[in-house]
């Protein structure tokens, strides 16, 4: 957990600052407060600690996977040069 919350952070956070889509702040906050409060949890009841935790992960991986969606896309907006239809045809 000491490594995943500041790598996650910064994954997204980095990701967010190519697309800005803020849907995937949103899912990433939600999945790092999941971890942080599973842990927590776990001190009280081992139960929670492994339902939350799913959960927050669970949120971490949709915050991840919209993140590399949303790069990808901008990405592609960013270089696609669309050749003209008179040199496609060779007229």
């Amino acid at each position: 957990t000491v490594l995943i919350v500041p790598l996650a952070v910064w994954a997204l956070w980095r990701g967010y600052v190519s697309h800005r889509q803020k849907r995937v702040l949103v899912l990433g906050t939600i999945g790092i407060l999941g971890v942080i409060l599973a842990l927590i949890a776990g001190h009280f009841a081992y139960i929670w600690e492994v339902v939350i935790m799913a959960v927050g992960g669970a949120f971490l991986v949709a915050a991840h996977w919209s993140n590399i969606t949303f790069c990808r896309h901008h990405h592609l907006q960013q270089h696609h040069h669309p050749i003209s239809s008179s040199t496609s045809t060779g007229e």
